[in-house]
């Protein structure tokens, strides 16, 4: 999977293509998370609407947690659209981050996805524990 990402507006806009597998999608989380945490910037929007391929369930629920854990150790609290269709998103990992803290939601559309993110603000970052 390719990632090419840039500031744009006030978002980390990240645009993903290529097959998908569990390892590629921590990749991109971490790598774009991280990103956008270094900059300060506290909304990320991933395009995802070239990406191939689908993820198991349980490949879902652990993507999901490796995300959670990540971003607790970034001490961040970021907001995170992702643009993306059926079968490569279902919104499982979705709402299984969602279930655990973060402030993550799916749109099938950069409209929709922008309209939200402008609407939504991230909450601050959380002291990380030592």
């Amino acid at each position: 999977m390719k990632l090419h990402a840039k500031s744009w507006e006030a978002f980390l806009y990240a645009v993903v293509d290529g097959e998908i597998n569990s390892k590629s999608v921590e990749r991109l989380l971490s790598l774009t998370s991280s990103m956008a945490a270094r900059k300060g910037i506290s909304k990320i929007l991933i395009d995802g609407r070239r990406v191939t391929g689908t993820l198991s369930t349980d490949e879902r629920l652990e993507v999901a947690g490796k995300l959670v854990d990540h971003l607790n150790k970034l001490g961040a609290k970021p907001s995170i659209v992702f643009i993306g269709h059926p079968p490569t998103y279902n919104g499982l990992g979705v709402a299984a981050a969602h279930k655990r803290g973060v402030n993550i939601i799916l749109f099938e559309s950069i409209p929709d996805a922008l309209a939200w993110l402008r609407r939504h603000h991230s909450l601050e970052k959380r002291p990380v524990a030592a």
